[in-house]
């Protein structure tokens, strides 16, 4: 299992902390992967160029060596008998579109296929996810049902998926200016998140949502999820983009 940790200690800076925890893959090397591309624009991202301050260690704190193989690739050398991994990075969170990862003083908002590395062997393994988040933010997106463990300073969200691709494809808004609104459809949740500066007349904004959701599900016949999230990012400058995912869908309209 891969087991992640996002956090940060300054949203200013726009610098997302990020650890990752498995055990150590048979063998004496292992790869390290951060995605190239994204759903919704078949190109070379090159995610690769925010990765800032790389280190990797076994469970006693012990630095493992590595190398750059590839663009997006880092081979890591295993000590003999290593029974964990931890990889620690930052990634520098700076751009704010539908496809992308951001960080400042009013959100974390993570396209986790833009900034989370894995390794090939457990590709397919469940995974964890754990976002430590300022007291009084709420998550928005598809991660599904998780737990929330609180303490004086700061909140830890966790979640768990079926693999790796379940997660990269499981974008998320994390913030305590989020709006939301729902409707439902035959059995199926489906949620409005905004955020940013606007005032929306909810009323016709849920109301548009049901006609054309309602219009698809008719026009498909079924769905096979039992929620679907909107996430809307508002921003202040003219500008329309939007991702599509599994059951979910980034919009970032200006």
């Amino acid at each position: 299992m891969m087991n992640y940790r996002l956090f940060f200690s300054k949203a200013s800076t726009q610098y997302l902390d990020i650890e990752l925890r498995m055990d150590a893959p048979q063998g004496s090397k292992m790869d390290l992967v951060i995605p190239h591309w994204r759903p919704g624009r078949y190109e070379a991202g090159n995610f690769a160029k925010n990765v800032k301050s790389f280190r990797v260690s076994d469970a006693l704190g012990q630095a493992l060596n590595f190398r750059k193989s590839a663009m997006n690739r880092w081979e890591v050398d295993l000590l003999p008998g290593s029974k964990e991994v931890v990889v620690q990075y930052s990634y520098y969170a700076a751009e704010l579109n539908a496809g992308s990862t951001w960080l400042d003083d009013r959100q974390l908002y993570v396209n986790p296929v833009n900034c989370l590395m894995y390794c090939p062997d457990y590709l397919h393994a469940e995974v964890s996810l754990h976002v430590e988040l300022p007291n009084g933010y709420q998550i928005a997106g598809s991660l599904g049902g998780g737990s929330m463990l609180q303490n004086e300073s700061f909140c830890t969200h966790s979640f768990r998926l079926k693999n790796f691709d379940t997660l990269a494809d499981s974008p998320f808004i994390a913030s305590a200016d989020l709006a939301h609104r729902s409707y439902q459809i035959n059995g199926i949740d489906f949620h409005i998140w905004m955020q940013g500066d606007c005032h929306p007349d909810w009323e016709k904004v849920t109301g548009d949502f049901f006609i054309f959701s309602n219009e698809i599900l008719n026009m498909m016949g079924s769905y096979p999820h039992d929620e679907y999230h909107f996430l809307v990012q508002v921003l202040a400058a003219p500008f329309y983009h939007g991702v599509e995912h599994c059951n979910s869908t980034v919009i970032a309209i200006g």
